[in-house]
């Protein structure tokens, strides 16, 4: 009696605890905010997004809605390929394989987890349509829910050849066709088996079967599909060993279509500028900037020097390049040797220095290129930055500074003009710093998260625009396949520096580029440059070297680095921004203006060269301009705005309150200067008289 008591007791315990199981999971389910079918979003992966180059060429695209197939195209064991091994019974269940559910679900509570997918083709078509790639039930039955929609709205093949459209197999591309041209150098239509067996591997982790870096992991389930297909009766027993010993040749990886890495960007900025995603833009046309010229010359020039690079482990760094229209504010040409490093952000190093320093102390007229600074040990509350070659110079000009990319002075300059100062003017010219970027290591480019070479190339294009600054795109205009405009690029720069301030900057970068970090860039045309190089850790080696240039047609950006950021990818010590990266610029400039030399930079009318007093000048580190009957080896020629003129030595003062009043000033001060001129040869008359 007393055993079937305790029985009945445990019966009832066990009925409450399930009761209670089965209510809070009814109120789980209950509670979840479902989604329907999106069937606008299905129909269109049949579509494709059309990209096409400034002089309206078709561009190769194999992101998202790039190469559609259709499935009657494909060999029959090309779809049996991913059925074998992903859904074995597609054909036979209604969206939900119960069999494999029931399976992954004992897995589950064994491990108490989620990690078992069980995910049958519709569903994964769900999933990357509909959904994120979180693990949890809520996302789970979500899931469930929408793929019994699916099934009843769309047949099996329509399904499978809208999921083999979609599927990532990783290094950026999306859809079996993609996918073929990049590995096989094939469209998909002409796969073999192996060949299929293969990208049918690969889409269960792209990551960890990717055919460039883990070939080896693919090979071994390639051979799983292969088996999985024969299994199930796709393939013969003859081709299944023809299979196996077929050659599985990956297309190489420096063989990349720098065309697509671009297409890829301008959907992505596509997808920002209407504000919506992939699918919105599904059957449109997407106008760019692209030019093939400059393209061809970014590649060839860095395929030229790269192979120069390799550092003492036998690897080479990683590198990114993009050239930008000055007058569109349109990128032109960009190279990446991986995806996203030219927006991946890093220490801009000394590039930092005319966006954040000079240039916003020159608008302050604080500085001329003239001005003296005293390069010298400094220590300011503990930060004692050092120059690059650890010597200090004395007293040395602006104009040496920027050249010879000298840290002290830039230091001191930041430290006058005030880090909100610098801040605000880098805001100006879309870069973002962080609350931890508020120290005077700024000036040398040590920010917490960095700057992109994207962004920082952007910045530059301030100084040959006269001081107006735009965000640059990729996308000049995004159409519907019918001609409906969507999307019209509308540059609106607005003023971020003086004219002054940008052409006294560039005249300073032109030195840089004659005679200082970025003399390898001396040129038959005027070209301005600064370089940057970042030192890995406290050695001799490097982790990023950049030239950032321009002329008055383009800017242009190229950077070296150790991405990884370790020691068998640091960079060699002679791989700094005056070498390779200077280097690669100057044979980008030099087939870019091949036949057509880009004009010269266009001066205001309120720059001035004047002569300054050489012996105030060295004896007193004072500056004041030369008086005209000083012998020439007692003057030299700087340039200035009359804005920011230094002292007459003759002590004539003027003011310019407004650039109206310019040329009457500058009138009023040659008027004074004849005067000055003719007294003083009446009293050298009068003397010679006496």
């Amino acid at each position: 009696m007393k055993f079937k008591k305790y029985i009945i007791a445990l019966a009832s315990i066990l009925g409450v605890v399930f009761f209670i199981l089965f209510l809070s999971a009814f109120i789980y389910v209950l509670s979840i905010d479902y989604i329907d079918l999106d069937k606008k979003t299905i129909d269109n992966l049949g579509k494709s997004i059309k990209i096409l180059s400034d002089d309206l060429v078709t561009l190769d695209y194999n992101g998202q809605y790039g190469n559609a197939v259709r499935l009657k195209e494909l060999p029959d064991y090309v779809p049996k390929a991913f059925i074998a091994i992903e859904d074995k019974r597609f054909y036979k269940h209604k969206g939900i394989d119960y069999i494999r559910v029931m399976g992954a679900l004992f897995k589950d509570l064994k491990s108490f987890s989620f990690k078992e997918g069980a995910s049958t083709i519709s569903q994964q078509l769900v999933k990357n349509t509909h959904l994120s790639n979180e693990r949890t039930l809520k996302r789970k039955l979500k899931e469930l829910r929408i793929t019994k929609q699916l099934e009843k709205q769309y047949s099996k093949d329509e399904i499978l050849e809208k999921y083999l459209n979609i599927i990532y197999f990783g290094n950026g591309l999306y859809g079996i066709d993609s996918a073929a041209k990049t590995y096989f150098s094939a469209p998909a239509k002409n796969l073999n088996i192996a060949q299929a067996a293969a990208l049918a591997a690969i889409i269960n982790s792209p990551a960890k079967y990717n055919p460039y870096t883990n070939f080896e992991n693919l090979k071994t389930r390639q051979k799983i599909v292969l088996n999985a297909m024969h299994k199930n009766g796709f393939i013969t027993k003859e081709q299944y060993q023809e299979a196996l010993n077929t050659p599985l040749k990956i297309a190489s990886h420096k063989s990349d279509n720098y065309q697509s890495i671009y297409s890829r960007i301008a959907v992505s900025q596509a997808c920002e500028l209407i504000n919506g995603t992939h699918k919105d833009l599904a059957d449109c046309i997407i106008y760019t900037y692209y030019d093939s010229k400059a393209q061809d010359i970014l590649k060839q020039s860095f395929d030229a020097y790269i192979s120069q690079t390799v550092n003492e482990y036998g690897r080479y760094p990683e590198y990114a390049g993009i050239i930008i229209d000055n007058e569109t504010f349109g990128v032109v040409g960009m190279i990446e040797s991986a995806e996203n490093l030219i927006f991946t952000k890093r220490q801009p190093a000394s590039t930092i220095k005319p966006l954040a320093v000079y240039a916003p102390a020159i608008e302050s007229k604080l500085i001329t290129p003239a001005t003296l600074i005293l390069d010298e040990p400094i220590n300011y509350d503990g930060y004692s930055p050092k120059n690059y070659n650890g010597k200090h110079e004395g007293w040395i000009s602006v104009r040496k500074a920027i050249s010879a990319s000298n840290n002290i002075a830039a230091v001191k300059t930041l430290k006058t003009i005030g880090i909100d100062t610098a801040t605000e003017y880098l805001k100006k010219l879309n870069i973002d710093l962080e609350e931890q970027d508020s120290g005077l290591s700024l000036a040398l480019g040590g920010l917490y998260k960095g700057v992109s070479l994207y962004d920082l190339t952007q910045a530059y294009t301030a100084f040959p625009n006269g001081g107006f600054f735009d965000k640059c795109s990729l996308v000049k205009k995004i159409t519907t396949k019918d001609g409906k405009i969507i999307y019209q690029s509308k540059p609106n720069p607005k003023r971020v520096f003086n004219e002054d301030t940008a052409y006294l900057i560039t005249d300073m970068l032109q030195t840089a580029a004659k005679e200082g970090t970025a003399r390898r860039l001396n040129s038959p045309f005027q070209v301005a440059a600064k370089t940057g190089t970042n030192s890995y850790l406290k050695t001799s080696l490097n982790n990023d070297a950049y030239c950032i240039s321009y002329t008055s047609k383009h800017t242009i950006g190229v950077w070296l680095g150790n991405y990884s950021n370790d020691k068998e990818g640091a960079l060699p010590s002679n791989v700094t921004g005056g070498t390779y990266p200077t280097m690669i610029t100057k044979s980008i400039i030099m087939s870019l203006y091949k036949d057509n030399p880009p004009p010269d930079f266009i001066k205001p009318k309120s720059i001035v060269y004047a002569d300054i007093d050489l012996v105030e000048y060295n004896n007193n580190q004072n500056l004041v301009l030369a008086n005209s009957s000083s012998a020439p080896r007692y003057k030299k020629r700087e340039v200035f705005s009359i804005y920011n003129l230094p002292p007459q030595a003759v002590n004539i003062k003027w003011e310019v309150s407004s650039k109206s009043n310019i040329e009457n000033k500058k009138q009023s001060f040659i008027n004074r200067m004849i005067e000055y001129i003719k007294n003083r040869k009446n009293q050298i008359k009068q003397s010679k008289a006496s």
